[in-house]
């Protein structure tokens, strides 16, 4: 035989090539799969969000926003799903990804009361999804969570109306 299988009298093991240790890794996998990464989708990603003390429900449902894979009406039904496609906070437009987050009348209206209770600016709006987000982590680095608990209120409040029947308005989620 040629290549890279060598037959030895020594038991079988497992060599983790991508690992300085030879040693299998959920971290030496996340690593490697993120070291050349550069993309708005993942930027900052590694160092800024995994180490925070965030629930972790709140992280996967982030990674799952910004890569564009939250199960909004336009994603199910690109899958097949039949259904309004109608954003239910705001009944006035196709619900996706920057819809819900971004966009909706809903959305800007809980932004700009934040906005009014901290008494400063926070540029949420201006593009999509993950511009908001990139802008936001160079403009507020010490307050990158508040955008991941917003958005995490928004979708609970939308899957409330959605699965629970339970209309609200924006002032009732503010309170």
């Amino acid at each position: 035989m040629n290549g890279c299988i060598r037959l030895t009298n020594h038991r079988d093991s497992l060599i983790w090539d991508i690992a300085s240790d030879g040693i299998p890794t959920a971290k030496t996998l996340y690593d490697y799969l993120i070291k050349d990464q550069d993309t708005p989708q993942i930027a900052g990603w590694k160092h800024s969000y995994w180490n925070k003390h965030l629930p972790l429900k709140i992280l996967c449902f982030w990674w799952l926003v910004l890569q564009h894979a939250i199960l909004t009406w336009d994603n199910l039904i690109k899958r097949g799903h039949s259904g309004p496609g109608i954003c239910v906070l705001c009944w006035d437009n196709t619900e996706d990804i920057n819809h819900i987050f971004v966009h909706c009348s809903f959305t800007r209206y809980i932004w700009t009361r934040l906005e009014e209770h901290f008494n400063r600016s926070f540029r949420w709006g201006t593009q999509d999804i993950n511009g908001n987000f990139i802008e936001w982590t160079r403009f507020h680095p010490h307050s990158f969570c508040l955008p991941l608990i917003v958005c995490w209120i928004i979708w609970k409040v939308r899957n409330k109306v959605i699965f629970e029947l339970h209309r609200t308005t924006a002032d009732l989620v503010m309170q």
